[in-house]
């Protein structure tokens, strides 16, 4: 617990709101629980996924444009 307070903060429920805090952060990992994760939207994994497929298109993009348009770019020294 912190003692050192120099102005007592008090939650919505009547704790000291510093201590819950503290409380808070050991309980939910213990338990597996993410804070501060939006409620009803995707997921982190679908986040990723999206963007791993975004970055992948642009990439056969990007690729399909250097072969059409520039066929002997490998023949140029770097």
């Amino acid at each position: 617990m912190i003692t050192d307070k120099t102005v007592p903060v008090v939650g919505h429920y009547g704790f000291d709101a510093i201590d819950s805090a503290i409380r808070i952060r050991a309980w939910a990992p213990n338990w597996g629980i993410r804070q501060f994760q939006q409620i009803g939207g995707p997921s982190v994994t679908a986040y990723r996924e999206a963007r791993h497929f975004a970055n992948q298109e642009l990439t056969m993009t990007i690729q399909r444009e250097k072969d059409t348009n520039y066929p002997n770019l490998h023949l140029v020294p770097h």
